[in-house]
């Protein structure tokens, strides 16, 4: 190596105190200055050039605001030193913390990530944006395999890198198994010729679905499995055609479809065996003399409204096929002799018996002939959970086409863009920057759909109880008689324990639905 005086040094960083630092390596067998030589020559190359951008990050070692000669002492050490360490080598992994945001006590769509480091660090003056990045493990929906995303820094003013401390604020939630990464010069070591360089692996408490979960609202890639009423442009609702179930074909269908939901569970065979005594028990033919939708609401076994067979079969009224002149699915209504009935849209006779699960979940919770806003949107809510339970185990009911299915899609869609008090989980109210139809009709949660309605306080019976024990984590205290009131609509935007985040990102992909940007 050849010998060079400390004055002609010095001379030289003063000359080039404002060149930038360096994008590719003067030495192409390592990504970082080798050598003193290689020093001297990168900064001779730089010889008569006026540049803004000062070359701190890479000559100021001891971060004083000036180039100098206690740069130089420290930069001796290095002389053919090893300049890039492993960012894990100096990273502290067990203190790292990652903690997701609030605004007035409601869980935001931000991140904030602290990493503690084993020494001091120094700032850098390159673009920060280019030279760190978080990437979060994401579930594509097209695909559903992993990916890695880049989440937007929202804040990058590192103002403890002398405690060795880089804490950084992102836009979106950090799942686990994130990667943290830096370039050489994002930072620098506290009176060394060091930097930090390389990738970490974060432990988060989000797993990827619910990082995933956390990019909501998702949009739709077909608008035309949904209903006019939330996209107008789509095609016009057309309940499904074709000849009713037989008793035996509904009876096959309902084993295959809960053989299906019961799959590599220990217990399968005697709960479906369970199931199909009940479908052919004949209390409950006698209540429901129709097999398809029977088997609809056998179909409720293993589900969040599990509680509803032994309900609806318990009840006073039967349950048939007919006139609806309310325009929903199905309505109670009272008998001209007296007594009450159950009535099933007759143009649904041909629709999916699964479907008409869901309608019986919500069935089940009504008492009497009035409903109000509140008792409306309980019994949408537990609606759209269970319709989710049942696409799961056939998919094909999503992806039909048919009026019904369209409808119970527009609901499941309308509760995964929403939830506020648990976010990223699913829930009623608004998630932030909340719209639960991307591109179509204007709402901003599930719970604003039913707005309109006059609020009316009304029976609650032993079913809405045995729904919120199913919904809520164990541990959790109910009220001794839930009600259609605001309490159990809090707790139903807050719980949802019947379907993993996992199982929620498969509904959505079911759905064909698309991360909205």
């Amino acid at each position: 190596m050849r010998r060079y005086t400390i004055p002609l040094l010095i001379f030289s960083l003063n000359i080039f105190a404002v060149v930038p630092s360096w994008s590719q390596p003067t030495n192409p067998s390592t990504p970082c200055i080798e050598d003193f030589e290689d020093f001297i020559a990168f900064a001779s190359s730089f010889q008569g050039r006026v540049i803004s951008i000062n070359f701190q990050p890479v000559f100021d070692i001891d971060s004083n605001g000036e180039i100098g000669f206690s740069d130089f002492i420290l930069f001796i050490p290095s002389f053919n030193g090893e300049i890039c360490l492993s960012i894990d080598s100096v990273h502290i992994k067990e203190q790292a913390r990652i903690e997701q945001q609030f605004v007035d006590e409601k869980p935001q769509r931000l991140t904030q990530v602290k990493l503690q480091f084993s020494t001091s660090l120094r700032p850098a003056n390159v673009d920060l944006e280019r030279n760190l990045s978080i990437q979060s493990p994401m579930i594509d929906l097209a695909s559903g395999h992993t990916i890695f995303r880049p989440l937007k820094f929202e804040n990058l003013e590192l103002t403890n890198l002398l405690e060795g401390i880089v804490d950084v604020r992102v836009s979106g939630l950090v799942g686990d198994g994130s990667v943290f990464s830096a370039e050489m010069w994002a930072f620098g070591i506290l009176n060394a010729y060091k930097t930090p360089f390389g990738s970490i692996t974060l432990s988060s408490p989000f797993s990827p679905a619910e990082a995933t979960l956390g990019l909501r609202p998702f949009s739709p890639a077909d608008a035309n499995l949904f209903t006019t009423g939330a996209y107008p442009a789509a095609t016009a609702l057309v309940p499904a055609s074709g000849s009713e179930l037989s008793e035996s074909d509904a009876r096959t269908e309902l084993e295959a479809f809960l053989n299906t939901r019961f799959s590599g569970n220990g217990e399968k065979e005697s709960k479906v065996q369970n199931a199909l005594r009940v479908f052919s028990d004949s209390a409950t033919v006698a209540k429901i003399s129709n097999p398809t939708l029977r088997a609809g609401l056998v179909s409720l076994t293993g589900t969040l409204a599990e509680p509803a067979i032994r309900a609806v079969v318990n009840r006073s009224e039967t349950v048939d096929f007919g006139t609806v002149v309310s325009g929903d699915y199905a309505e109670l209504r009272e008998q001209v002799l007296g007594g009450r009935q159950g009535v099933f849209d007759e143009r649904y006779r041909s629709e999916a018996f699964a479907l008409f699960g869901p309608v019986f979940a919500r069935l089940a919770l009504q008492e009497d002939f009035s409903t109000g806003q509140e008792e409306e949107l309980i019994g949408a809510a537990v609606l759209s959970l269970v319709a989710m339970q049942q696409v799961l185990v056939d998919s094909g009911l999503a992806l039909s086409g048919s009026e019904l299915s369209r409808r119970l899609n527009t609901q499941m869609l309308a509760r995964l863009n929403s939830g506020r008090a648990a976010f990223p989980r699913v829930g009623i109210y608004p998630v932030p920057d909340g719209e639960i139809f991307p591109g179509g009709t204007k709402f901003d949660s599930f719970a604003a759909v039913f707005a309109p309605l006059p609020s009316q306080e009304t029976q609650a019976g032993s079913v809405l109880k045995a729904y919120l024990e199913r919904l809520v984590p164990e541990g959790v205290r109910l009220p001794e008689s839930p009600g259609f009131d605001s309490e159990t609509l809090d707790l139903l935007d807050r719980y949802q324990n019947v379907l993993t985040a996992e199982e929620m990102v498969r509904v959505a992909r079911i759905l064909k639905l698309r991360f909205r940007d």
